[in-house]
């Protein structure tokens, strides 16, 4: 079993130096860039979890960028049957390969996890997640929906 999972309540939305602009409407939240969504905004701890197996541990992630991440490594592993979520903020990845039908996470800063899921497992849980911090981060600001980088995120969802 998979479960990708975000707790918004203890991260941040904004970096505190816009935290105030935020609060007063000044930030255009639909011209945002990809660049600055990806690695400034909307940092919360982040747990992906196999069998059981915590393979992230609420680690404060940028949400946006993982969600990217797992978008992209969903194409790969399509396209070549090996794929990796990789993390901008250092040099660690985990790296998912196909075997007979289930997909084996390799972190590298551990030991292979002795832990699996289907591909179609996969697919659904990392669309789900999207969806999820999509429709969360749209909630909160609503102005988002019309953000590029939210509506490449959807459709890669989809």
């Amino acid at each position: 079993m998979l479960s990708i999972d975000f707790t918004p309540e203890l991260g941040s939305d904004t970096p505190p130096e816009l935290e105030s602009a935020a609060l007063r409407g000044k930030i255009d939240w639909a011209e945002l860039s990809t660049l600055f969504l990806r690695y400034t905004y909307f940092i919360y701890p982040v747990t992906l979890t196999v069998d059981d197996t915590e393979i992230i541990s609420h680690n404060r992630l940028p949400l946006i960028d993982f969600m990217f991440c797992l978008a992209y490594s969903v194409e790969e592993l399509r396209g070549t049957g090996k794929g990796e979520i990789s993390f901008t903020e250092g040099s660690s990845e985990i790296h998912i390969s196909l075997k007979d039908d289930r997909l084996i996470f390799s972190p590298t800063w551990s030991e292979p996890v002795n832990a699996s899921c289907g591909v179609e497992e996969y697919d659904r849980t990392v669309s789900r997640f999207i969806l999820s911090g999509i429709q969360m981060i749209v909630d909160r600001y609503p102005e988002m929906e019309n953000n590029p980088a939210i509506r490449e995120l959807r459709n890669a969802a989809l």
